[in-house]
């Protein structure tokens, strides 16, 4: 009996943790695009008032996670026109127009007088917006369904073995 009971234990872990898993997806995009956003209002902020290049504002700010990966990659590869494709191939939670809008984006960034950066980019600003609700939007909705999906398929094996 006690062994049925740590095999329904953890056979319940388990599958929360592979519904937590698909759930990392979401939870990827969300901070991403947050980030994102965050990253593009700094920007504005820097056309407006400091001005320092490029790569001295790249370094002037802490993010983390798959942005940092981003930024870093885009750091190491300026000047050179194949700087994401690492990064996208080893990356699968963008999609293909977030992908090119992301492209698009880092290839105008720092190209240009400041009037013409401070309009691109507001304009930018308000798609980034848009991707960042969206985002939280379906990391609410499809991260927490996917765990709860974890664990009642955890439950229906349990009540299977029992």
């Amino acid at each position: 009996m006690l062994i049925k009971i740590l095999l329904c234990l953890t056979l319940l872990i388990f599958t929360s943790g592979v519904g937590y898993a698909f759930a990392s997806k979401y939870r990827k995009r969300k901070v991403f695009f947050a980030q994102f956003h965050e990253f593009n209002q700094k920007f504005l902020q820097e056309l407006a008032y400091s001005k320092r290049p490029i790569k001295e504002f790249l370094q002037a700010y802490p993010y983390k996670g798959e942005f940092l990966a981003l930024l870093e990659e885009y750091r190491e590869k300026l000047g050179q026109d194949n700087f994401f494709n690492e990064y996208f191939s080893l990356n699968t939670f963008l999609a293909i127009d977030e992908e090119k809008l992301i492209i698009e984006y880092f290839k105008q960034l720092g190209k240009g007088d400041t009037d013409s950066q401070k309009s691109l980019f507001s304009v930018r600003a308000k798609d980034l917006e848009i991707l960042k609700d969206k985002t939280e939007k379906e990391y609410k909705k499809y991260a927490e369904l996917y765990v709860k999906l974890g664990v009642l398929v955890g439950l229906a094996i349990i009540i299977v073995i029992i």
